[in-house]
């Protein structure tokens, strides 16, 4: 009989299918978060994401999930509630014991079947290697983008041709697994359409071995507005954003491209990816004003991402209300993560009541961190010496900036100064 922990991985693994992300290991927060409004919105409870982190197991936590837990999770499936699902699970594991019955009484002849065909490949296969290992120096991929705007189309060319028969082949946008796209090895050209600026490493994936990489840049003219719905996001106008000597993505503005907006949880980004001058990742100094202005409904924890992108990756300084920073994390230097969940990051809650002041420092093997002036927290890095080509906001909700600097050694290399061009 199947007990209750089987079920609930059964459940688990059904609605990771239905949610269509990939494997739940690499699931991101925000991952989480348009979970959870999925949920939300196929049967009426919302769940937090501490809590679909925990029954995901990214949070250690042994206590089982709750009947309210439990019954939203199954009518997202189609059911009408957890008993229904149970029941459903009953009646497959019957059927399986019905066919096991069945399937017992030919599995000698099976068997025998599978030792004869192994006996006639394996003198077939003699004398050759079945499995080849990949020499990375006979394939090529490189890339180049169709025009200076966004969305923007990417055309890949590439030679796969002395992939094994059978191997799957595969191009990837960015670091995201997810964003994989099958080709023919027999082909040359294929295309992806990217619908947001940045630096990517796109690459040439064999049997899901990474064989070659390059280098995808896609920068913008100036700031750009997005409210980030997937996989296409909305594009602003320039007059959404820029409010007199700040930026901002208010609610109205995002009222009047979203329904419901009230309702659901939004994410905006303000974008800005462009060189700033002899700016590198091992020595600088990011000063910026930033304020969260989403009061209501979901996204109370108003959180905050500001990335600072460079060749290769990005290091990310989150901010949230007071209260919420167990969901925060910081992205340092090769994509290491610090988890709020096991790190204490409750210097990075603020209040919003007036904009707040954020520094990040790069020098001599450190990352220091500085809110309203206090020094809050530091992390040593691999030296890395990759320049910085861009800046992305993400507000939960809606949100303004009001200041951007980048220093070096105290000197001013780029200021910001908001002003439609």
């Amino acid at each position: 009989m199947i007990d209750l922990s089987e079920t609930i991985n059964i459940c688990l693994q059904m609605v990771e299918k239905k949610f269509d992300k990939g494997s739940s290991e690499h699931w991101s927060t925000l991952d989480f978060e348009n979970l959870a409004n999925e949920i939300h919105s196929k049967s009426g409870t919302l769940l937090s994401v501490s809590t679909l982190k925990r029954i995901w197991g990214r949070v250690n936590h042994n206590v089982k999930p709750n009947q309210t837990t439990l019954n939203a999770l199954a009518k997202y499936l189609g059911f009408e509630d957890w008993i229904a699902f149970l029941k459903s699970q009953k009646l497959s594991e019957r059927n399986i014991e019905r066919k096991n019955a069945v399937g017992n009484k030919t599995i000698v002849l099976f068997v025998f079947v599978l030792i004869v065909l192994g006996v006639f490949f394996l003198f077939k296969n003699k004398g050759s290697d079945t499995v080849q290992p990949l020499e990375k120096k006979e394939y090529s991929f490189e890339s180049k983008v169709v025009s200076d705007d966004i969305p923007n189309t990417v055309v890949f060319k590439y030679d796969a041709s002395k992939a094994p028969e059978g191997t799957k082949v595969e191009i990837q946008q960015s670091w995201d697994k997810r964003k994989r796209s099958a080709v023919k090895k027999e082909d040359s050209i294929a295309t992806s359409i990217y619908y947001r600026p940045g630096y990517f490493k796109a690459k040439l994936v064999i049997n899901d071995t990474i064989v070659k990489e390059d280098d995808v840049y896609i920068p913008t003219k100036n700031w750009l507005g997005l409210i980030e719905t997937n996989p296409e996001p909305i594009y602003l106008d320039p007059q959404d954003i820029y409010k007199n000597d700040f930026l901002s993505i208010d609610r109205e503005t995002v009222s009047k491209y979203v329904m419901d907006s009230q309702k659901q949880k939004n994410w905006v980004g303000l974008y800005n990816v462009r060189e700033f001058g002899e700016l590198y990742i091992d020595d600088f100094e990011m000063e910026t004003l930033v304020q969260n202005t989403w009061k209501h409904g979901p996204g109370i924890c108003q959180n905050i991402r500001i990335a600072i992108l460079y060749d290769g990756g990005a290091v990310v300084v989150p901010l949230g209300k007071k209260g919420c920073s167990a969901e925060l994390s910081i992205m340092s230097v090769d994509d290491k993560i610090i988890d709020g969940k096991t790190n204490d990051l409750s210097s990075f809650g603020v209040y919003y009541d007036e904009f707040v002041n954020v520094v990040c420092k790069s020098k001599n093997g450190q990352l220091k961190f500085t809110i309203n002036k206090d020094q809050v927290f530091t992390i040593d890095i691999p030296k890395r010496h990759k320049k910085i080509i861009g800046i992305v906001y993400n507000f939960e909700g809606s949100g303004s900036i009001k200041k951007l600097e980048f220093k070096k050694d105290n000197t001013i290399l780029f200021q910001e100064k908001f002003k439609n061009k």
